[in-house]
């Protein structure tokens, strides 16, 4: 998780309730340390 990603994400305006969860969700999964991008598994 990066804290980074995550205190971006809780300063962006989404489009609706949905949309903010679905940017947050993403940020959870992104890592600073690996530089992994956001693709969680389905």
């Amino acid at each position: 998780m990066s804290v980074r990603a995550m205190t971006w994400a809780f300063g962006q305006r989404a489009g609706s309730p949905m949309a903010k969860h679905v940017l947050l969700a993403l940020a959870g999964h992104h890592s600073d340390e690996s530089g992994a991008d956001p693709h969680p598994a389905i």
